[in-house]
């Protein structure tokens, strides 16, 4: 890889992987137009570590405070000004984090060849993204109705994870998908937003590894770099997927508090039309 197509993809993996416009979806079609070789497994593992750290470090502040009280639990520390335990409702995020994930892991185990299909049909990852248009318009007329993230029930986690199955398929966003059924769930768009941004963590970390270990099958070892990886381009990539993906995750808690994801469903179709469009002439 050329250091502009680790800089080109390093951005778009960073920014799409939060943003709500789907990173496989760009990942498949960017270099389908460009006319490039799709990435080395090697850089799609490294890209998508640098993506993990970008959550980790974003979230830094609710992780660590989740994490505290759920330790504290433990302690038997209680909040008597409310006469029950904060460290009780702040803790259930992380239940609520892996039952929101069972879906996608079982469903991934299950249909894994099926969806790795999808990845070589651009015309369907193409059809995708405007499906993911769709969705993002619809969430600009859902409502609050649950006060808090915590107020969350199991039921709603799993509708949640099973939208964040459904994100399986390229095209279809992660963070959009699980962000509109957490609206419709009740949850504000920033509590929505966050709870899809620390349901990323799980998620990313099995790809990491999962990709890792498919890289470790295809070499025999992690002391065989193959030849078409260029090492320095590579980690430029990691930094740029790193530093995008923290700005990405700080626009979307900030900026999009009292707006509406609307904006990104335009991007979506126009995206979409245009792609479509490529693909029939090519064809």
């Amino acid at each position: 890889m050329s250091l502009l197509q680790s800089i080109v993809l390093g951005i778009i993996q960073g920014a799409t992987e939060f943003l709500p416009v789907s990173s496989s979806g760009h990942m498949v079609l960017i270099p389908y137009f460009l006319g490039w070789e799709n990435p080395p497994l090697f850089f799609n593992v490294m890209v998508h570590f640098s993506t993990l750290i970008a959550v980790l470090w974003a979230m830094w502040s609710d992780i660590n405070d989740i994490f505290k009280s759920f330790i504290n639990l433990f302690k038997k520390e209680k909040d008597k000004t409310k006469g029950k335990s904060t460290n009780l409702l702040k803790s259930k995020i992380i239940w609520l984090l892996f039952i929101a994930t069972i879906p996608a892991a079982v469903l991934g185990y299950l249909a894994h060849d099926f969806f790795e299909k999808l990845f070589s049909v651009p015309i369907y990852v193409a059809i995708a993204i405007f499906i993911t248009g769709i969705l993002l318009f619809i969430e600009g007329w859902m409502r609050k109705t649950i006060d808090s993230l915590e107020s969350l029930r199991p039921s709603d986690a799993i509708s949640i994870g099973i939208a964040q199955a459904i994100a399986i398929v390229p095209g279809i966003s992660r963070s959009g998908i699980t962000t509109v059924i957490g609206k419709s769930r009740g949850l504000s768009r920033e509590d929505s937003l966050k709870f899809s941004f620390l349901l990323s963590i799980p998620i990313i970390f099995s790809a990491t590894l999962y990709e890792t270990f498919r890289f470790y099958k295809t070499v025999g070892s992690f002391n065989k770099i193959p030849s078409n990886i260029n090492i320095t381009n590579t980690i430029i990539g990691m930094i740029f997927a790193l530093l995008i993906g923290f700005l990405s995750i700080k626009l979307l808690l900030n900026f999009f508090k009292r707006r509406k994801l609307r904006i990104f469903s335009l991007y979506c179709w126009v995206f979409s039309i245009l792609s479509l469009i490529v693909i029939i002439i090519r064809k």
